[in-house]
């Protein structure tokens, strides 16, 4: 049914006539609900393919959310969640430490600011924090072992460090005045991961401020396929319809904080504020 009212659309139609060449994928879930008011869905999918790579970019921040929030309530330490302040180290190169961030109540880092700044304009240091905080093997093992197993997570957003700099993140402390509630030492992946095979797309890339007239290899790129992408979405929104295996280790209220934060106009943020 999808392909047959995209075909018809005149500005979709002639996009998939050529469908190699844009290598589309569409993926889209109705959502029903029956007389007890609990959701159904059903799934139209066009060209869904979890081989056929395409850089997820900012989509992969949810995760980061979501497992965040599940490692505070992992820690199970008393006075640490996600408006507890906190300062960040640095102790490799390509690190960068901070213990302040102006946008915040009282000038000072959390977990829960970062994951406002993260929805309100998808930034990308709060989403290196949440990477940093989490651990890069973590992030990758907590979504593999709920199933979610299309999935790379390798690198931070925008910056260009190397994969062993990738690798190594970050030392945390969490804090109430002078007391240390929780102290992270730096944490290092031992696994180098990357596909197994080059992935090039495109005919050229920007690097170091030049253009490079050549194919760029995605092998040791961020990865997530379209399916977990809109698998963490259910997630996040109807934890109780998926299996639970699957499900986050989150409180309600880490849900209804969740849900907030991404329905948030930049407007209608208090801390950070946005003009516009």
């Amino acid at each position: 049914m999808i392909e047959e009212l995209l075909r018809a659309n005149p500005v979709c139609g002639p996009v998939l006539a050529a469908g190699d060449r844009h290598e589309v994928q569409i993926l889209y879930t109705q959502v029903d609900r029956d007389a007890q008011n609990r959701p159904h869905f059903i799934r139209h999918a066009y060209a869904v393919d979890p081989q056929a790579y395409f850089y997820p970019a900012s989509a992969i921040k949810l995760a980061g959310a979501m497992l965040a929030l599940e490692k505070l309530n992992g820690l199970g330490i008393d006075g640490v969640g996600r408006d507890t302040p906190l300062r960040i180290g640095s102790a490799h190169s390509g690190q960068i430490a901070a213990d302040a961030d102006p946008t915040a109540p009282g000038g000072v880092p959390t977990i829960g600011h970062y994951i406002r700044k993260l929805f309100a304009v998808s930034d990308n240091d709060a989403y290196n924090r949440l990477y940093e905080f989490v651990g890069q093997q973590r992030l990758n093992d907590g979504l593999w072992e709920k199933g979610y197993g299309d999935v790379r997570l390798v690198h931070r957003l925008q910056g260009v460090l190397s994969p062993e700099e990738n690798r190594h993140t970050n030392p945390f402390e969490f804090y109430r005045g002078d007391e240390v509630l929780y102290r992270q030492p730096m944490r290092v992946n031992p696994h180098a991961w990357q596909a197994a095979a080059p992935i090039l797309r495109g005919r050229g890339y920007l690097r170091g401020g030049e253009v490079v007239e050549a194919p760029r290899d995605f092998a040791g790129s961020n990865y997530m396929s379209i399916e977990v992408l809109q698998k963490l979405l259910i997630a996040v929104l109807f934890p109780q319809a998926i299996a639970a295996e699957q499900r986050f280790d989150l409180r309600d209220d880490d849900y209804r904080f969740l849900q907030r934060a991404m329905s948030m106009l930049p407007r209608e943020c208090k801390y950070p504020h946005y003009d516009s």
